[in-house]
């Protein structure tokens, strides 16, 4: 694989499922030179269970951690809770160049919402996950359900982006599928006017929450391609 040294690639997966959910965007990445990473977030790409009980906290230490080991500035991308958690972890690395977050639930948490996901949580019961595929021939293999112990956490990651969101000043790329079934596209919009430094705004018209495996697709990917050329070219 070619390295590109100037700056490096954290692409983050959402809840439930894992780097494949994130399409050809890092291949694409690697393709033009960039050292690129894909991690499986904690309690992910093997059975629900392991999900039980992990923080939000776990994940923001395991991204920082993913951060502190790269070489020099990086970019870090997130679909969903992966976006989230690029909002966080650059709002706490000075060495996090730039940010692409996609379809992230970055709100401030509902009480109600958050009194019924923890009542859930404590009788240990789980829900269905999965979003509605636009692309008949798209499949994400993530989870089929999620317990409610990582919804809890997925709230508070996403209500801790959104109090942070004000104080990150590096360039983002916030990607909204308006026909996403999940996050409502007005989030995107709200987020875009919250952040402190430079935005690009990419509204995609066909796909849904998965953007990256859905219909708009390339896209998505060639608009990530040239965010993040133009980030690194400001980088030397």
């Amino acid at each position: 694989m070619t390295t590109n040294s100037k700056i490096g690639v954290i692409a983050l997966h959402g809840l439930g499922g894992g780097p494949e959910s994130l399409g050809d965007v890092p291949a694409r990445l690697e393709a033009l030179g960039y050292r690129v990473s894909a991690p499986v977030l904690i309690g992910h790409a093997t059975t629900p269970t392991d999900l039980e009980g992990v923080q939000a906290q776990d994940w923001v230490r395991q991204i920082r951690h993913e951060i502190a080991s790269a070489e020099g500035p990086v970019i870090v991308l997130g679909q969903s809770l992966g976006g989230v958690l690029a909002l966080i972890a650059a709002s706490h690395e000075d060495t996090v160049a730039a940010v692409v977050c996609i379809n992230a639930p970055v709100t401030p948490s509902d009480p109600d919402v958050v009194e019924h996901l923890s009542a859930l949580a404590a009788a240990s019961r789980r829900v269905p996950s999965g979003s509605t595929m636009h692309d008949p021939h798209a499949h994400d293999s993530g989870y089929d359900e999620l317990p409610a112990t990582a919804l809890v956490a997925l709230v508070e990651a996403g209500d801790e982006a959104h109090r942070v969101c004000a104080h990150i000043t590096v360039p983002v790329l916030v990607v909204t599928s308006r026909h996403d079934d999940v996050v409502d596209p007005w989030t995107g919009n709200d987020l875009a006017t919250r952040l402190g430094g430079e935005v690009e705004h990419l509204h995609l018209d066909r796909g849904g929450h998965v953007a990256c495996l859905d219909l708009d697709r390339d896209t998505l990917a060639g608009a990530i391609e040239a965010f993040v050329e133009k980030v690194s070219a400001g980088s030397t």
